[in-house]
């Protein structure tokens, strides 16, 4: 069996198959951690002793900030005329600074609480603007009975947010990517298994009824090699088997199975260097006996015609032709 071609093909099919899976699993975690509160791999961590505007670099990094004391400046944040968080500052040390807590942390009746104790702010550094900070400065002066100078002299514009920048798009992006990552990670789980077992995967699943697969797979691959009746790319008929070895679904059919065959047309039009051209393409449908249908590629009609000639003239007793659409079969 190491040595066996069929078994060499599965593999190689299954590592093509890992681009998509991992592709969609590294963009639903970077939805994941770009959407969620905190990212656990790359978080600035800060306290009420760090000063915020030496990390100006880190702007719109995630951040974990511990605060002692956390005092409201009577301002809040808004966003299209609606209250997303509230403003609040500390003052340590002769230096002022600013975090903007979600409204959901307020009091009663939407009401701010005016002292918060302990507080841990998972968010990002935000950048205030200079019209934001001025008015900041300014309303939060006349709240307090500062100067608005003296508020100046000791605030930095670099301020911790727990405020989501895509609050209104994270309820729909994490769930979705959530769900996502579970299927790229049960598709890679599955895909591992098969390849260190490629006698349980699907490929099988037909022949397994006829036999055991470690002794059919060498009687195949003789055929295939020896007494093949038909031949269209990757898909082999011989005197025994129907073998599609394509690197998208390998298939292996046992003739005896099959009870019926038929052929279905694709029409479409594409744009040529001449104009307009119509392009007609076939596919095979094959149904067994426990009633399931399998597609096998599409393909030019001169490509299939060999196969439903031998099919015609070697198995009276199986039922072929080709699909109307509109008539059925």
């Amino acid at each position: 069996m190491k040595n066996s071609f069929i078994i060499r093909t599965i593999r190689r099919s299954l590592v093509r198959r890992f681009i998509f899976p991992v592709i969609l699993l590294l963009l639903s975690f970077w939805l994941l951690v770009s959407f969620s509160d905190v990212n656990p791999f790359f978080t600035v961590r800060l306290s009420s002793e760090d000063y915020f505007d030496e990390y100006a670099a880190h702007t719109g990094e995630k951040v974990r900030a511990e605060a002692d004391e956390l005092f409201y400046t009577g301002c809040d944040y808004t966003v299209n005329g609606r209250v997303r968080g509230h403003y609040y500052y500390t003052l340590m040390d002769g230096r002022c600074q600013f975090y903007i807590l979600p409204a959901r942390r307020g009091g009663h009746a939407g009401q701010p609480e005016p002292v918060l104790r302990h507080q841990t702010v998972k968010g990002h550094l935000y950048q205030m603007d200079d019209g934001e900070f001025s008015q900041l400065l300014d309303l939060m002066a006349e709240d307090i009975g500062w100067t608005r100078q003296g508020i100046g002299a000791v605030s930095t514009p670099v301020a911790v947010s727990g405020v989501y920048r895509y609050e209104h798009m994270r309820f729909l992006v994490l769930p979705v990517a959530l769900i996502c990552a579970v299927i790229a990670m049960s598709d890679i789980c599955a895909s591992l298994l098969y390849i260190a077992f490629p006698l349980r995967s699907p490929t099988f699943k037909h022949l397994r009824k006829y036999g055991e697969v470690q002794t059919l797979l060498p009687k195949v691959e003789m055929e295939i090699r020896h007494t093949r009746m038909a031949k269209a790319g990757s898909i082999f008929l011989t005197q025994s088997y129907l073998i599609n070895l394509d690197t998208v679904r390998t298939m292996i059919l046992p003739l005896e199975s099959v009870v019926r065959v038929y052929q279905h047309g694709h029409i479409r039009w594409f744009l040529g260097l001449v104009g307009k051209r119509l392009r007609i393409s076939y596919s095979l449908y094959v149904l067994t006996d426990d009633g399931t249908t399998y597609e096998l590629g599409r393909k030019r009609g001169r490509s299939w015609s060999i196969f439903l000639r031998f099919w015609r003239g070697s198995m009276g007793g199986l039922r072929w032709g080709i699909m109307n659409k509109r008539k059925g079969f």
